[in-house]
């Protein structure tokens, strides 16, 4: 992490989980951080919305219907390591996403929108604010990175610029007033 101005700072243990989520949205929105570091280009709902237009382009014949299994695999694991996207499901994961060959496409399709509408952007990030807000005021470092990655991703995939937020991480928590 960079070193950044505190001077608005009080720092207290209390502040803790802040201070480290104020830190990690600076690292994640930075330029020249590593890739390793940086939100990721996709997370459930994403990945569920990809799997829909793939069935697009299976239905319109543009696309294989072997790529499929590789999307939802993906989409799987990405449900299955993500607790906010686990907490809003209604069934299990195996519900939605169905696998089998001889399954008619329009059934995986019908499946994916249920999903699609469980996993809604705004109501994902909504989830994400509540669970990150507790995950701070606890100062649960892996949950606020967690969440502040999925955060970005999803704000980033709903149209937000990532220079927007980097201006506004470091207005709010780093410049002097």
């Amino acid at each position: 992490m960079r070193l950044k101005n505190l001077s608005r700072w009080k720092l207290n243990p209390s502040l803790d989980g802040l201070l480290f989520y104020a830190q990690r949205m600076d690292e994640l929105l930075f330029d020249y951080t590593l890739d390793t570091y940086k939100p990721s280009a996709l997370n459930a709902p994403s990945l569920c919305i990809e799997a829909l237009n793939l069935i697009v382009g299976i239905e319109n014949e543009l696309i294989d219907r072997a790529a499929l299994p590789y999307v939802l695999d993906e989409l799987e694991w990405s449900i299955q390591n993500d607790p906010i996207a686990k907490s809003l499901l209604e069934a299990s994961v195996d519900y939605y996403i169905l696998r089998a060959e001889e399954t008619k496409l329009a059934e995986v399709r019908l499946r994916l929108e249920v999903l699609s509408r469980t996993l809604e952007s705004f109501r994902y990030l909504k989830a994400t604010f509540v669970a990150l807000r507790d995950h701070v005021a606890r100062g649960e470092k892996a949950a606020i990175d967690r969440c502040a990655r999925n955060m970005v991703t999803t704000l980033t995939n709903i149209g937000v610029s990532k220079q927007h937020l980097f201006n506004l991480t470091n207005d709010f928590f780093f410049n002097p007033a």
